[in-house]
């Protein structure tokens, strides 16, 4: 029992819960709960006002609220930061909030459906809350923001639920959003790029992974110069032997996995290279007039190069001698390479 102040009678005595229906208004709605908890003295029964409860009630009234308008509740909108390992004021940044904002949400207050909306959306796209990330920038360190597109970015790879490929497509969906220059403004698919890399090892006999490689780089960014957009929505990165696919052996090893080709390690005096090879019929039905001229054109002037002859090719351009291994190679600069101007010209 507690024990209570009555103004009635003039000294402490204690004071009983007593249940009733009471009507608030939460934004100038009214919103009633059945059940809000009261108290009153047990002497002369005047009601007593208790903080505790009435900060209960007001509480219930903000559920009921939230149920009406299908708002998330305070736990849910934990459960969302949790997931992605955030600090309350990480995710307020990362979101360009106060710093007090999830903290208050989490507590109980009611949040605006606008921030309802947001927070939903990053529930169900990580790529969201990327782009957020991005957007904000400025709020934190570079260490800080490397650390936390990394965290968030691993939520995608801990998902039990999808298979590889689907994991591959969301990080590439996720990177296209923060970056969608760096593929060529061309969103990846992975059945298409598929259909293309069995096409071209069908095409082309002898097709190692480098040469591959560079058949894939010399098509995209000279579609890219045609038309403003890449074939397959893949970044390039510079490599020892030449540009390549970022994450190019990832990509590889999930083709073969998904039946589009078969890669076979052959032995080459002291070395050994991997042969690809078409394990499928291909299907270009899903490419455009442009993007199927652009491969037959690379497949007609590069196709019996040698994996070497296209790597020398490719180092004789300031595009991949001004970087670093590793480094993206941007699209942008699609026209300062030689052999994409000349690739250009023979389709114009």
């Amino acid at each position: 029992m507690k024990v209570a102040f009555c103004p009635n009678c003039i000294r402490e005595w204690d004071i009983e819960p007593v249940k009733k229906p009471e009507v608030f208004f939460v934004r100038g709605e009214p919103i009633e709960v059945v059940d809000a908890v009261h108290y009153r003295c047990v002497v002369c029964g005047n009601e007593i006002f208790d903080m505790e409860s009435e900060e209960r009630n007001l509480r219930s009234a903000y559920d009921a609220y939230r149920r009406k308008h299908g708002l998330l509740t305070p736990e849910e909108i934990a459960g969302i930061r949790q997931r992605y390992g955030l600090s309350q004021r990480a995710l307020a940044r990362a979101l360009g909030w106060g710093l007090v904002t999830i903290h208050r949400y989490e507590n109980g207050a009611l949040q605006d459906e606008s921030h309802d909306r947001i927070l939903r959306e990053i529930a169900s796209d990580p790529s969201v809350l990327l782009k957020k990330l991005e957007y904000n920038k400025h709020r934190f360190s570079e260490d800080e923001w490397k650390r936390l597109y990394s965290q968030i970015a691993s939520t995608v790879l801990k998902s039990e639920t999808q298979s590889l490929v689907a994991v591959y497509e969301q990080l590439q969906t996720i990177a296209y959003s923060i970056d969608p220059v760096s593929r060529g403004f061309r969103a990846f698919d992975f059945q298409k790029v598929g259909e293309i890399v069995a096409w071209i090892a069908g095409e082309v006999g002898r097709l190692y992974k480098t040469k591959l490689a560079k058949l894939l780089w010399l098509a995209d960014f000279t579609h890219f110069s045609l038309e403003g957009t890449s074939i397959t929505g893949l970044a390039y990165v510079r490599m020892p032997y030449g540009p390549a696919p970022d994450k190019f052996q990832v990509l590889l090893s999930l083709l073969q996995e998904t039946g589009c080709v078969d890669i076979v390690t052959q032995e080459l005096g002291e070395y050994s290279g991997d042969l690809i090879r078409p394990n499928k019929t291909p299907d270009l039905g899903g490419l455009s007039a442009s993007e199927k001229a652009v491969l037959n054109a690379v497949v007609r002037r590069f196709g019996s190069s040698t994996s070497k002859e296209l790597s020398d090719l490719s180092h004789g351009e300031v595009l991949w001698q001004s970087r670093p291994d590793g480094a993206t190679l941007p699209y942008t600069e699609a026209d300062q390479v030689s052999v994409i101007r000349e690739l250009k010209r023979s389709l114009l």
